[in-house]
């Protein structure tokens, strides 16, 4: 397998000969790919990811698209993956709300869940046969006090509390979550810790709220998505792949990559979304093993990049 030193580290495929390229692409035959920051960027498609992803397709690689966005469910990301040009279907699709929907449903869950988070979670639990409550805007009226004394009565068959994105959240879901947290056989299940979003601002992410939640209940949630050892599971339970001779692509460093280095993939880190190249150097020099561990294998401008390489 092609793979040259970059101080020690990660090795950038934009620099390498067409005939190392032709080798790194006989190194793997499925390809895990992270959505937005590496494909697309909200509606907007990145130059070239279509081509390249398709092209992994025409020679043969299996490919599956791995998101740990929950606003959606999967027949929605297939649409929209379809409409940007990529030749995917929802099949081949994970989301972390269709992961937190079959972790419930694994663990034969038959009670109602109490969603911090978008319809995308709710969808993908009623799809799986779960009942759910929770979702859209809960804002405060008069006091905590009042809330919790005339307006909050615990809803009697909650058995786990889902938090995912919420662009709603506030002073009572973060209440409402821990009264039913404190009762320890309630399960505490997040799709994701990402701490923001790529774009151009900084855009809070699950892994904020969930942060919120954890230290005020007391309690630990399971993640099911990027870099938890659930998804690996599912995926490598599910899916015919080779670990070695499978390359997860990412723009997250501490989701994606350590998510790839996880399950012992090959990793590649494109410069379009979170952690750029600056990043890398400073993860190389750090003395933290958990840090060098984010390094990936690879890493690129963007998808579109490799494009001339492959030709």
């Amino acid at each position: 397998m092609v793979k040259a030193n970059y101080d020690d580290g990660a090795f950038c495929l934009n620099n390498a000969k067409k005939s190392e390229i032709k080798q790194w692409l006989n190194s793997f035959d499925t390809v895990i790919t992270d959505c937005d920051g590496v494909l697309w960027l909200g509606p907007r498609v990145l130059p070239g990811s279509p081509d390249v992803i398709n092209f992994f397709k025409s020679i043969g690689k299996r490919v599956y698209f791995l998101t740990n966005n929950s606003e959606k469910i999967r027949s929605e990301y297939a649409q929209k993956a379809q409409r940007l040009g990529y030749n995917i279907d929802a099949t081949n699709i994970l989301s972390s709300s269709y992961l937190a929907a079959a972790y419930l449903k694994e663990r034969k869950f038959t009670k109602t869940a109490y969603v911090i988070g978008t319809s995308g979670i709710t969808r993908e639990l009623k799809m799986a046969g779960i009942d759910c409550i929770g979702v859209g805007p809960d804002v405060l009226q008069s006091s905590i006090d009042d809330m919790l004394h005339n307006e909050f009565t615990p809803h009697d068959d909650v058995g786990a509390v889902i938090v995912g994105y919420d662009e709603h959240f506030s002073i009572p879901k973060l209440t409402k979550a821990c009264a039913y947290l404190d009762d320890a056989e309630v399960e505490f299940v997040a799709t994701n810790s990402d701490e923001r979003e790529p774009g151009k601002f900084i855009v809070p992410g699950p892994g904020a709220i969930i942060a919120s939640i954890e230290n005020c209940s007391g309690r630990q949630a399971t993640i099911v998505g990027k870099p938890s050892p659930y998804v690996c599971e599912y995926i490598l339970s599910k899916s015919n792949v080779t670990p070695e001779r499978t390359l997860m692509i990412g723009d997250r460093c501490n989701t994606d990559i350590l998510f790839g280095k996880n399950c012992n993939f090959q990793t590649l880190m494109v410069e379009s979304g979170i952690h750029n190249r600056n990043d890398l150097e400073e993860f190389m020099s750090s003395d933290d093993e958990e840090i060098q561990r984010q390094v990936p294998d690879f890493y690129c401008k963007s998808l579109g990049s490799l494009l001339p390489f492959l030709k």
